[in-house]
């Protein structure tokens, strides 16, 4: 993901960069490969994956960021422990 401001106003949009389909050598001493076409989604992935919290928090002070717990309020519960005798 990447940031993006479209007009020039205060407001900057998220935006995924869809995966690549055609990929040609190139760039500085063809080191870079040169997307050429992409496919029609962001991401392939097994069925029933789960994929952890990413997060950007943004505060008018600094001392906030430390205070803060919108990772731990995102989370899901734990798993029981499973506990087994002999």
């Amino acid at each position: 993901m990447y940031l993006h401001n479209e007009d020039g106003s205060t407001i900057l949009k998220g935006v995924f960069a869809n995966c690549p389909a055609d990929i040609e050598q190139g760039g500085h001493n063809r080191l870079q490969g040169i997307v050429k076409s992409r496919e029609g989604y962001i991401a392939r992935f097994d069925k029933g994956c789960a994929f952890p919290w990413r997060t950007l928090v943004i505060s008018a002070n600094d001392y906030e960021l430390a205070n803060n717990d919108m990772v731990y309020r995102l989370a899901s519960a734990p798993d029981k422990p499973k506990i087994t005798v002999g």
